[in-house]
């Protein structure tokens, strides 16, 4: 199916929430690359969210993931010298509040900084671990609710005062293929942080 180029914000971000949709959904075949059945969930996503007969999740299911992985660190999965980093900088215009805050141990701590956390990803080399996404477009979408610029051209974004608080121009519209996701990281998980992308919880997409 072909891809959705996004004109404003609010496209840019129902985009990259939906391409996740899809890359959740890739859980249950386990197959290499995307199928047929994950770009209908992609579409049916996307177009749910724009035309608004598709309401955005709550942060509940984030929140219970962040207490399940409290425990390690969910930027890289290391389980000493854990801290508490925002996800959006308070520095970028980040809340100090718990729905920004997750478990980092202070190496990605103090690697990223004040940096937002695509900015920091991308200087990586990295792609993010989907549930950290999950949770990052969560807060940037309902950032835009609330200020009510979704229908704000992307060329016109960087004119907004005060500034979006997030990297709009980092969020990620192509995702790579399933066998290259990080789904999240799982501290009694022996076989190390690189092999969550079969989790079958998190194959069981909800918006």
């Amino acid at each position: 199916m072909a891809a959705v180029v996004p004109a404003t914000i609010g496209e840019s971000l129902y985009w990259s929430y939906a391409s996740m949709a899809m890359a959740f959904a890739s859980g249950r075949h386990r197959e290499a690359t995307y199928q047929q059945t994950d770009f209908i969930v992609r579409n049916k996503t996307y177009y749910g969210l724009l035309r608004g007969r598709l309401k955005l999740g709550s942060l509940f299911k984030d929140e219970r993931e962040k207490i399940w992985s409290a425990g390690c660190c969910v930027y890289c999965g290391a389980v000493d010298r854990l801290s508490l980093d925002h996800l959006i900088p308070r520095l970028q215009g980040g809340e100090d509040a718990a729905d920004n805050l997750v478990t980092a141990c202070r190496t990605c701590n103090s690697s990223k900084g004040s940096q937002d956390v695509l900015e920091w990803f991308a200087s990586q080399g990295e792609f993010p671990t989907l549930v950290v996404l999950r949770r990052y477009l969560k807060l940037a979408i309902r950032c835009c609710v609330r200020r009510d610029v979704g229908g704000v051209r992307l060329e016109d974004a960087r004119a907004l005062n005060p500034p979006l608080p997030f990297a709009l121009a980092l969020v990620p519209h192509h995702f790579p293929e399933p066998d290259l996701l990080v789904f999240r990281f799982d501290p009694d998980d022996e076989t190390g942080p690189g092999d969550e992308s079969s989790a079958d919880e998190e194959s069981n997409w909800d918006a």
